[in-house]
């Protein structure tokens, strides 16, 4: 019995997003048209016991298992479908795979019926049931820590590179001293209430001496797209990219030299994100030896305020009296 309930879950799908409008017959036939005449068992729109209006999601279930295993790789790599492995996911904003995000992303071969995406989930027994909802919870948890965070402290921990994990495998002990030490000065900071984690400037170390600005421009806005998986990267924009150089030295060409550290601000969160985490530790840009250090910047709320009055009182001067 047991054995014959597995069978029949691993055949058995769940569908979310679903038109309103849409019945059973509508949804069964929708789903034959991709995967063969009579290939499924049933489709079942789930409705409100009173009102008997459709709620937006369902079931269908497929006669083989083959045909299941087939329908599950004709969605590889789509956004369609909520169960694939992170290395197949669209990479999109950050870290959670979620409805809203699977919504706002597509791909070639998304499953559209009504004028709306379907999302594809397995059906679960009891206890994966359970282990999701206990899962979905954590992460409802942690999005409102996030939300009621103003000062972005969880921000502090992208970018870092533990001693002993994965990706600390090819640095010298010397790069994670400075790694350690830049998360030391940057954690003692954090402990005054004025300083805060910004969620679109970066703080990029380790570059080369001879990088210039435009360069610099051009490699984070690039990466940024293609962490995205975006076609092409126009829009992605900057705010401001600066290379720190020093006031007293200059190159041949009397030039100030730079300092190998600058910083990078994006206008939007997502495009930071997806340029730190495809950047930082890179041995690809400039070699093994000069992976970039790459982390949101912290700022000092009390800088920033003086600076915008500095830029407000600058505009009302330039400003024609009546």
């Amino acid at each position: 019995m047991e054995r014959r309930r597995i069978e029949e879950r691993e055949r058995t799908f769940f569908v979310r997003n679903i038109a309103f409008e849409i019945d059973n017959d509508q949804l069964k036939e929708y789903f034959e048209s991709k995967c063969g005449e009579n290939s499924l068992n049933y489709a079942l729109v789930v409705k409100d016991k009173v009102s008997q209006k459709s709620l937006g999601s369902g079931f269908i279930q497929f006669k083989e298992k083959e045909v299941a295993e087939n329908f599950i790789k004709s969605l590889e790599g789509s956004s369609s479908w909520m169960d694939a492995p992170d290395h197949l996911k669209p990479k999109l904003k950050g870290s959670l795979f979620s409805i809203t995000e699977s919504l706002s992303s597509s791909t070639s071969n998304d499953l559209m019926l009504g004028g709306r995406k379907l999302l594809i989930s397995r059906t679960l027994n009891k206890s994966d049931a359970l282990k999701r909802k206990e899962e979905n919870r954590e992460q409802l948890a942690n999005k409102k820590k996030q939300q009621d965070d103003k000062r972005n402290l969880y921000l502090a921990e992208e970018g870092v590179i533990k001693r002993g994990s994965e990706a600390a495998k090819g640095l010298t002990d010397e790069e994670l001293k400075k790694r350690e030490k830049y998360l030391e000065q940057k954690n003692k900071k954090l402990t005054n209430p004025n300083f805060f984690v910004s969620k679109t400037r970066l703080s990029v170390r380790n570059l080369p001496l001879d990088l210039e600005e435009e360069d610099l421009k051009k490699l984070f806005i690039q990466s940024s797209a293609d962490y995205q998986n975006l076609a092409d990267s126009k829009s992605i924009k900057t705010k401001q990219v600066k290379i720190v150089r020093s006031k007293e030295r200059k190159d041949v060409r009397g030039k100030e030299r730079s300092l190998g550290f600058g910083f990078v601000e994006f206008f939007r969160h997502e495009d930071a994100l997806a340029a730190l985490r495809a950047l930082n530790n890179n041995p690809t840009p400039f070699g093994n030896q000069r992976r970039p250090v790459i982390e949101f910047a912290v700022e000092d709320s009390r800088a920033l305020q003086i600076l915008q009055r500095s830029m407000l009182a600058s505009r009302e001067q330039k400003t024609p009296s009546k």
